[in-house]
């Protein structure tokens, strides 16, 4: 092993896939191929629901973790790794682990995958607001995704524990796409279904562009789990999502130009991503941070139409490799679809531009050089 230090990884990897599940993977496998001495702790045991019954198993699961913990970094020597929360419940979730942390002199990073901190601290009563700031400031680091976001993270800023860490994937370098008219316009939405998100959205302008203006040699992959959220309407559900979707399908005779797959991996995904000519995300979802389907998008030359929201900017450059949208404007994601139909050339500027901006700043090994320093650095200060 790289040296005496060791790490805890406390959270979720897949089979649950979201971007934190993902990125957690990733910095879980960075520091094994290092050589550090590094173990995985789960923090869900994959169970939803809200009867009595499963709130009793889901506690004794909590608990079982918490006594793990205790066990496991009781001699200290430890850097815990643990993803922040952006919620009363999941800081109340995470502040066993950041007070036994603290009591045992074990270093603490929380890696943030949300953009809104000082929103959400700002929405709480005065005494709730004391109690997350002080959680909040127990870590000795804390990761956020992007420059931009940082200004969302006023309150929490104490000297340099802020670290700046661009999620980053492994991909191969791609080539400029172009458009051929023998082909479909392929579009592609990828990321959870969720209201705030958008994609009903997409859905209307996919039906104004081939129902209202006959363009009918288009089609759009939406990929993703449909999931709930605090930003939706009081009523909603995730059986009333489905049924909208599919029945908005039906009814204007969509079902040749959207496709639904749940969930894509690996190949399958990496195959809808070299096909897709455009990625559509118009989000305005609160916890939105730096979306990594974006960062896939890119790495293979999609075109990005988007909101100019949190940290998307550091990804899309308006009329560079993409198009910001107003969310909750289905015509203009319309007509910037035809747009880039209608200009190939210019398409294939703007997917060039989505390569570079990719090479640049989300490379797997960029990310990877970030997590390196920050833990061989995390180490130095145990020694």
């Amino acid at each position: 092993m790289k040296n005496a230090v060791k790490v805890l990884i406390i959270g979720q990897m897949p089979p649950i896939i979201n971007g934190q599940s993902l990125v957690t993977k990733s910095v879980f496998d960075i520091l094994v191929e290092a050589e550090y001495h590094v173990e995985f702790l789960p923090l869900t045991n994959l169970n939803h629901g809200s009867s009595f019954s499963l709130i009793f198993d889901k506690l004794k699961f909590y608990l079982k973790i918490i006594f793990k913990f205790l066990k496991k970094t009781i001699f200290g020597n430890y850097i815990i790794y643990l993803n922040g929360a952006r919620s009363i419940g999941g800081t109340f979730r995470n502040l066993p682990f950041l007070i036994i942390s603290k009591i045992l002199r074990n270093k603490i990073i929380l890696h943030f995958h949300c953009g809104d901190i000082d929103d959400f601290l700002n929405s709480q009563n005065k005494i709730i607001k004391f109690f997350l700031l002080w959680a909040y400031k127990l870590p000795d680091k804390l990761i956020i995704l992007s420059p931009t976001l940082s200004k969302n993270f006023s309150q929490l800023k104490n000297n340099d524990n802020l670290v700046i860490i661009e999620n980053g994937i492994n991909s191969p370098l791609a080539k400029p796409k172009i458009i051929r008219e023998s082909e479909s316009f392929k579009m592609l939405y990828l990321s959870n279904l969720i209201l705030s998100k958008g994609y009903f959205d997409i859905l209307i302008a996919i039906d104004y562009l081939v129902n209202k203006l006959s363009f009918k040699n288009i089609e759009c992959n939406f990929c993703g789990e449909f999931l709930t959220s605090y930003d939706d309407p009081e009523l909603n559900s995730i059986e009333k999502m489905k049924k909208d979707f599919h029945d908005y399908i039906t009814q204007n005779n969509l079902s040749n130009h959207v496709n639904y797959k749940a969930q894509i991996l690996d190949e399958e995904k990496n195959k809808i991503l070299n096909d897709s000519h455009i990625l559509v995300l118009p989000t305005n979802y609160s916890t939105e941070a730096q979306p990594l389907s974006i960062i896939e998008a890119i790495s293979r030359g999609n075109v990005i139409i988007s909101t100019n929201f949190r940290a998307i900017p550091d990804m899309v450059i308006n009329h560079y490799n993409g198009k910001f949208v107003a969310f909750g404007d289905p015509l203009s994601i319309a007509h910037n679809i035809l747009y880039f139909i209608n200009n190939p050339t210019d398409f294939t500027k703007y997917s060039s531009n989505s390569i570079s901006i990719f090479q640049k700043s989300f490379t797997y090994d960029s990310f990877k050089c970030k997590i390196l320093t920050l833990f061989e650095q995390m180490s130095k200060s145990l020694e």
